[in-house]
């Protein structure tokens, strides 16, 4: 095989052959039966480094042994094609410096073979080393970025710029429960909720496509089991050559959870500022400076000052001394404060200047970790509970001087009645006759029991004045002393009464009033009794929740469920006179006496089938 041209080839025109001998491609014309060069041009000389004279299996020879193979079967199917016929092959070709290059050749049958005649091949290569290791490296970017977007947690999607998928990552079927393939072709927007496609369109899609990018948006999508989930997207425009539009790639990720937390937050944010605003005393919220942060509606009555005025200033502006701003803020408002239960009592000052006396109830702000964030305080203007005080003391001395009054103006008299009528008895017996005699016995009786609804009365006045209880004491001497009281009582009614014996529970009380307390109810069951001799049962629980209740229980008469609360009004009574002696006012004493000790007390009972009256009493 030479490179000199055969007497049987047509050399080119000038003006082609000059376009080949100047072009930076390699041209040559081959025998392919003989694989013998028949015609080359200057680039394929200057590239293999050979002369016009070379030997042609120099040549072969700078193949790459990897493309031999597809070499020879390209060559064996230009062999089977008529004139005209071509094929393209890539191929790596050693240069005359040793190093390979990539050359994509153009092969074209210029005369096929007919048995006499050999098969003639025209072959334009040119290089394409460049091309071939950008593609590479375009590839090995694209194949990076697949297999970033394949394992992403995120949908990572390519669309066209009309929005259509292109490519979805396997993402979807645990975002949306959609395979990637299902997607692809498809339009989003028949996924999007009805209510959020205008804005998708308008704040996401449009941007995009005119300035190239946009903001993170979230959007409801339709998953396959119909449910919407929340989806954030963020979407990017992808450029040609000529800076237009050729595709657009998003990055989506659930955050229904995230949402979710915001609108709760959102509701709970409302749900605040409702129940702030209710809250009919005055209440601020200030931040660690004692910085006001908000105030509420009811501030403004009391301080003059609207929510907007009050914004951002100290609350020093609201005290009336300086020294009570800094008492204040020494005592509660500091990072270890945690206002358990605590209220104080400044004076205050409002916007016209007025002073008054306010009650602090504040509450620090804590994060979860402890830190403070703020406080919290509701003030309450004292003036009203000052007058009112001042008028329940003049009506507690009224009172007082009520009780004098009647211990000693209305019971004398009553005395007086008493005496005389116990001497017209006495001493005119005769001559008051039997009728006469009941009339003064009548009266003497009528006076009697206003004499004892007297000291009832005085005793209930007296509970409102009493020193409050301080206890502890012990609950069950407290009863054993009150049967002590009735023990005479007790026996003559043949009455069989048990109570628990040894030590027991301390509660917090007034030994004198407790015993009232169970000698009123001790007697009402001996009073309110059946043909059989009474039987009551008192039992004291152990104390829970600081709490101890005890039961007081007889098989007495009972009383109908419709009056077990009216039983404790005062001068309440359930039967007549000539039934059961009585006032009215043992039950209203026991209540009053047994709620000024903090505790609480109440009947279960049944008519015809006795009672128990049920106490809860503060444990010591």
């Amino acid at each position: 095989m030479t490179a000199s041209r055969s007497d049987d080839v047509v050399p080119p025109g000038e003006v082609l052959a000059g376009f080949f001998e100047h072009t930076a491609v390699h041209a040559l014309v081959y025998d392919l039966e003989h694989l013998m060069v028949l015609w080359v041009n200057q680039g394929f000389m200057r590239f293999h480094g050979v002369t016009p004279d070379f030997d042609p299996a120099e040549i072969r020879g700078t193949v790459h042994p990897e493309d031999a193979g597809r070499l020879e079967a390209h060559h064996a199917y230009l062999a089977t094609q008529p004139a005209g016929g071509s094929a393209e092959i890539e191929m790596r070709i050693r240069n005359a410096e040793g190093a390979y290059r990539w050359l994509r050749t153009r092969e074209t049958v210029m005369r096929a073979g007919d048995g006499t005649r050999p098969t003639l091949v025209t072959s334009i290569s040119v290089d394409i080393t460049e091309e071939r290791e950008a593609k590479e490296r375009l590839e090995a970017r694209e194949g990076m970025y697949r297999l970033l977007a394949e394992g992403s947690m995120d949908m990572v999607c390519r669309h066209g710029p009309d929005g259509r998928y292109e490519y979805v990552s396997p993402a979807s079927k645990r975002l949306l429960g959609i395979a990637p393939d299902a997607l692809v072709g498809l339009d989003p927007y028949a996924y999007f909720h009805p209510d959020d496609i205008a804005r998708i369109r308008d704040e996401s899609h449009r941007l995009v496509l005119e300035e190239g990018e946009g903001p993170p948006i979230t959007y409801r999508y339709r998953h396959a089991d119909g449910h919407y989930v929340w989806l954030e997207t963020t979407t990017r425009a992808v450029r040609g050559d000529q800076g237009q539009v050729t595709g657009l790639i998003s990055v989506s990720r659930d955050v229904s959870a995230r949402v979710e937390a915001e609108q709760e937050a959102a509701r709970e944010r409302a749900l605040f500022d409702a129940v702030f605003q209710a809250i009919p005393e005055a209440t601020l919220v200030v931040d660690p400076e004692r910085k006001i942060y908000r105030a509420n509606a009811a501030s403004e009555p009391l301080w003059g000052y609207t929510p907007e005025e009050l914004d951002g200033r100290t609350t020093e502006l609201l005290y009336a001394e300086a020294d009570g701003y800094e008492s204040a803020g020494e005592a509660y408002y500091h990072p270890g404060s945690k206002f358990a239960g605590e209220h104080y009592s400044k004076l205050y000052r409002r916007k016209n200047g007025e002073v008054f006396e306010g009650l602090t109830s504040a509450s620090a702000v804590v994060d979860a970790k402890g830190a403070t964030l703020g406080f919290v305080g509701i003030i309450r203007d004292l003036t009203p509970e000052q007058r009112l005080v001042k008028r329940l003391r003049r009506a507690n001395a009224e009172l007082r001087r009520f009780a004098y009054v009647a211990s000693h103006d209305l019971r004398q008299p009553l005395r007086t009645i008493m005496g005389f009528a116990a001497l017209l008895e006495e001493d005119h017996a005769e001559a008051l006759g039997t009728e006469g005699g009941m009339y003064v016995r009548r009266m003497t009786s009528a006076a009697r029991r206003m004499s004892e609804l007297i000291s009832a009365l005085l005793g209930y006045s007296r509970l409102e004045v009493a020193q409050e209880p301080t206890g502890p004491i012990a609950l069950h001497e407290v009863i054993a002393e009150s049967l002590a009281d009735l023990s005479g009582a007790i026996a003559e009614a043949g009455a069989i009464v048990s109570a628990p014996q040894g030590e027991g529970p301390r509660v917090i009380g007034d030994a004198v009033q407790l015993r009232q307390v169970f000698g009123h109810l001790l007697s009402n069951a001996l009073k309110f009794r059946g043909d059989a001799a009474p039987r009551v049962e008192i039992s004291v629980e152990a104390p829970k929740h600081g709490r101890v209740t005890v039961r007081v229980r007889d098989e007495g008469i009972g009383i109908d469920p419709n009056d077990t609360e009216r039983v404790f009004e005062v001068f309440r009574r359930l039967h007549a006179r000539n039934e059961y002696e009585g006032h009215g006012m043992g039950l209203a004493i026991v209540r009053r006496i047994v709620e000024r000790h903090g505790g609480t007390v109440h009947c279960e009972s049944e008519r015809g089938a006795g009672a128990t009256f049920v106490l809860s009493l503060r444990a010591a």
